[in-house]
């Protein structure tokens, strides 16, 4: 069952949405020269820490049923079920406590150390060839990530537009 870890995907999450409003907070003092105004400042903290503590989990399922979905229709040694799939890279979420490292060298980290755990974590846990292993983790992460990063940024463009 996926519920050990799915609460471990969560805490992971918790990991991401602290570093993210971290990361804010850096910025912010860094390159503000304004005091800070918790209706503006404050609303874009809370919604990054919603993000990141959502998103973590929410990319979990999108990512690891995507990578069975590419596996299923390639060729694998063993079928693994969807469940272990999900609870194979829930566990791999382990190093999302490195994203605490600020300056935006930790995330970095943090996802590189992931999807090399979802690549060996394929091979040996899920029985899938080396290549099938890469590929299809690439594209999964490369894809989701990609997608997610670039709607998040057309979200934050309209709505700076619409309230300016």
């Amino acid at each position: 069952t996926p519920s050990d870890a799915r609460v471990f995907g969560i805490i992971c999450g918790a990991f991401w949405a602290i570093s993210w409003v971290l990361h804010d907070y850096i910025h912010f003092k860094r390159f503000s020269r304004e005091e800070f105004d918790i209706t503006t400042d404050g609303e874009v903290w809370i919604l990054h820490f919603a993000l990141g503590l959502v998103g973590a989990w929410l990319l979990l399922n999108v990512i690891s049923r995507l990578f069975f979905k590419l596996v299923a229709t390639g060729d694998v040694k063993a079928k693994a079920p969807q469940v272990l799939t999900y609870n194979v890279y829930a566990y791999c979420l382990g190093p999302s406590i490195l994203a605490l490292i600020p300056f935006y060298i930790g995330p970095a980290i943090a996802l590189v150390w992931i999807v090399c755990l979802f690549i060996y974590a394929a091979m040996t846990r899920l029985a899938v060839k080396t290549s099938g292993a890469i590929i299809c983790n690439l594209l999964s992460v490369g894809g989701v990530l990609g997608l997610s990063v670039g709607a998040y940024h057309l979200l934050a463009y309209l709505f700076r537009w619409l309230y300016t």
